[in-house]
């Protein structure tokens, strides 16, 4: 199925094309948002949420070219995820949350960390930094909220 179909399902709102478009987007949005929350339960509502935006706001969505719907929705997942945590006011930054406490686990042979070293680096981090950096290192956002 194209995008165009694809959206112009659910802009009809065919249970067929929501479906397609929940299915083939879910797994990326879950680790987008599981980067952000580290928490299973907390990552499902905010997919919930983005979800639910994604299918009322899917009118004012534009084609711009190959993978523009997949930015778009990547885009709705990390502002949602953003949002509760700034709702749960866990994005405060906090002298004591220094990362000064934090090393990389190097064992002295290479400076290259692998994906579970990183994620397990990530996992320590206080929210607000572990934000910042999804945002900068990750996603490529130059300027952070």
């Amino acid at each position: 199925m194209e995008e165009q179909e694809i959206i112009a399902g659910c802009l009809q709102n065919n249970p067929f094309a929501q479906r397609y478009l929940f299915d083939r987007n879910y797994r990326r949005s879950y680790h987008v948002a599981m980067r952000y929350l580290a928490n299973h339960h907390d990552t499902e509502d905010v997919l919930s949420i983005s979800f639910t935006r994604i299918f009322k706001n899917i009118g004012q969505f534009e084609i711009r070219g190959e993978g523009s719907l997949s930015k778009w929705i990547n885009t709705i997942v990390i502002n949602e995820s953003i949002r509760f945590l700034k709702s749960k006011k866990e994005l405060l930054f906090q002298e004591e949350e220094c990362m000064e406490n934090f090393s990389l686990g190097l064992d002295g042979g290479s400076d290259l960390l692998d994906l579970e070293e990183v994620a397990q680096v990530m996992g320590e981090m206080p929210k607000g930094y572990r934000t910042v950096f999804n945002l900068f290192a990750i996603e490529g956002y130059s300027q952070c909220y």
